[in-house]
Order: C-alpha cells, then sequence, then structure tokens
C-alpha cells in the first residue's frame, strides 16, 4: 500500500542527498564501488527468482547483504538504512529504482 503513494521524484532526492549516488552510478559506461542503477527496473527482475523488484530493491536496501550482485563485495554499503529512512521516504526510492529502465529511465 505505501508504493500506492510513493513519489520517485523525492525517491531520486534522497539518492543525492543520503549519497547512493556516490557508489550507484545511473550511467552504463561508469563502473563504481556498486552496482550500476542504469536499467536496474529492469535488471532486478531476476537478481533473485521469486522476489519481485520491489521486494529485491527494499533487501538491498535494508538488508545489503542479504544478496550480493556477483563481483561486487559484501558489507560496503551500510546496513542501518532502515534505521534512517522512513517506510514512506524506502518507498519513494523504491519506486524511483523501479522507474530506472529501458522504457523510462
Amino acid at each position: 500500500a505505501a508504493l500506492a503513494s510513493a513519489d520517485p521524484a523525492n525517491g531520486e532526492q534522497l539518492a543525492l542527498a543520503r549519497g547512493c549516488v556516490g557508489c550507484h552510478a545511473l550511467d552504463p559506461a561508469v563502473t563504481m564501488t556498486g552496482p550500476t542503477w542504469h536499467n536496474v527496473g529492469d535488471t532486478a527482475v531476476s537478481r533473485v527468482p521469486g522476489e519481485s523488484p520491489a521486494l529485491y530493491f527494499y533487501h538491498s536496501i535494508t538488508n545489503p547483504n542479504l544478496f550480493v550482485v556477483p563481483n561486487y563485495p559484501a558489507n560496503i554499503m551500510p546496513a542501518n538504512y532502515s534505521e534512517q529512512l522512513s517506510t514512506q521516504e524506502l518507498a519513494d526510492l523504491i519506486d524511483y529504482l523501479l522507474q530506472q529502465n529501458g522504457a523510462g529511465g
């Protein structure tokens, strides 16, 4: 239900303000510490079998070592975002990530 009222524009602002873009690039030509966010709304579909993209993003933000993208190190991303972000902020950020796809972002 929280995603129904999610604000992806606020999610984008959170990604900037919280430093997410310091490790995750939107440009596919740029390699950073964390996995790219280019088309991540599409690639998240197949990251974890049986897990929706929204749930994958939720787990990736709140428990980043639950699934670590191959070729990226574990224990790099802060694991306390569930304490730092409200439910609404998480929904906004997840909605923003879902929009990073071949169709729209």
